[in-house]
């Protein structure tokens, strides 16, 4: 997988609202991983390392805890934030700080094993509508 192709995978999830960080199958790296938390178990044939993959979860979850937010999140932000609405908003910044780290980590991945990115995509927060 290129970093483009990566990149845009883990981009339309977060789009379509399918990053939940908190479930192994559905974080960043398990969405990289086509749904499957077989990334946690060091298994064979996988596109990524362990030490790459811990870089990517750590800098998806680093704003949760900086916020400490995770104590208090549930697998998604709607059950975590429930009817309050400015949690809601504040799970989608923290969760868009750690989605744009995360990526940072993945492109130098990509570009420590040599691949060349030469055109930068803008990620762009999206907007809720509640």
């Amino acid at each position: 997988m290129t970093y483009r192709e990566a990149e845009n995978k883990i981009i339309q999830a977060y789009y379509r609202d399918e990053i939940e960080p908190l479930n192994p199958e559905f974080c960043f790296c398990g969405t990289l991983n086509g749904g499957s938390q077989s990334w946690m178990h060091r298994k064979k044939g996988l596109k990524y390392t362990p030490h790459e993959f811990a870089s990517m979860e750590e800098a998806l979850l680093m704003p949760f805890e900086a916020y400490n937010l995770v104590v208090r999140m549930g697998i998604t932000p709607g059950d975590w934030a429930g009817d309050n609405l400015e949690s809601l908003a504040n799970f989608e910044d923290v969760l868009f700080e750690g989605m744009s780290n995360a990526l940072d980590v993945l492109k130098q991945i990509h570009i420590s094993r040599g691949e060349k990115i030469d055109e930068e995509v803008t990620f762009k927060k999206r907007e809720l509508v509640l």
